[in-house]
């Protein structure tokens, strides 16, 4: 019998019915819309403002499961390349609704392939490049498991994308402890060419500083969205991220070939996921 996955529902307009599939062997929960095209004048008439058909539920095909999160157009042409995105289930539903509202045009999107951390770790460990005390009084610590996390799920989906796609970027897309992942993985694996980071956890002690001395292990394209709120009435370290992620940027300006794009928004950390993945996926190309 179908699950039903109600997380981040909206007005029945991005509600999927859930099945189990197994994808390049990852076992993933599979959901379909009801046959809708994307939402394109291009390709179907439909300005991207205008309201969908009734019979449209959503943009995309969108394969979500614990281990695996699949975003594909219904029967329409992708943007070039494929990003990983981390917290594949949360996020792709976002985008998801982007579309829905007419925010993104689907034709400009990649393929996007969600992963989601362990639902008992939340990416305390595996997002996390090295141990450290929680800060939080009664909170889980950082267990510092991104290495393993890199090695035994991120990259096996990495490289898969990039045999389908050899002639696209492959991009990594995380928020927040998901975003810090991404730095550690710029300095660990030269497979990802394209980083979309919404306000990356740039706080985390001792990254900003391993970035600056650690080898990129390859030249890159990065972009990062965050709010000029982030940090307020957070102690330290976390208060000072906004101060730690000016030195990220200001370190990879110097590194790479491309200035890092930044976008500033007025939200603060929590509020701001929906208009930072829209700036980030508007500069995908």
């Amino acid at each position: 019998m179908p699950i039903i996955d109600n997380e981040d529902k909206c007005d029945g307009d991005s509600c999927l019915a859930i099945t189990h599939e197994v994808i390049a062997g990852v076992p993933c929960i599979v959901a379909r819309p009801s046959g809708c095209a994307p939402v394109s004048e291009a390709l179907t008439g439909i300005p991207c403002g205008a309201a969908r058909p009734s019979s449209c539920t959503s943009a995309f095909e969108v394969l979500t499961g614990a281990s695996c999160t699949v975003a594909r157009l219904n029967g329409g042409v992708s943007a070039s390349g494929a990003l990983v995105v981390l917290d594949g289930t949360r996020v792709l539903r976002r985008v998801d609704r982007l579309v829905a509202e007419g925010k993104l045009d689907p034709t400009c999107l990649p393929v996007m392939v969600g992963i989601d951390p362990d639902p008992a770790d939340r990416g305390l460990a595996q997002y996390t490049p090295w141990p450290h005390p929680a800060y939080k009084p009664g909170a889980p610590d950082f267990g510092g498991g991104a290495d393993a996390f890199l090695a035994d799920t991120v990259l096996p989906v990495a490289e898969a994308l990039r045999g389908e796609h050899p002639e696209g970027p492959i991009g990594l897309f995380g928020y927040s402890l998901a975003g810090l992942f991404g730095l550690f993985a710029m300095l660990n694996t030269d497979v990802f060419s394209t980083y979309l980071l919404a306000s990356p956890s740039t706080w985390y002690p001792g990254i900003v500083n391993r970035v600056t001395r650690t080898p990129l292990a390859c030249d890159l394209r990065v972009v990062v969205a965050c709010g000029s709120n982030e940090g307020l009435d957070h102690p330290e370290p976390i208060a000072g991220i906004r101060q730690d992620t000016d030195r990220l940027v200001a370190c990879l300006s110097e590194r790479l070939t491309r200035r890092p794009v930044v976008v500033i928004d007025e939200l603060d950390h929590h509020r701001g996921l929906a208009v930072r993945l829209q700036a980030l996926l508007e500069r995908w190309g």
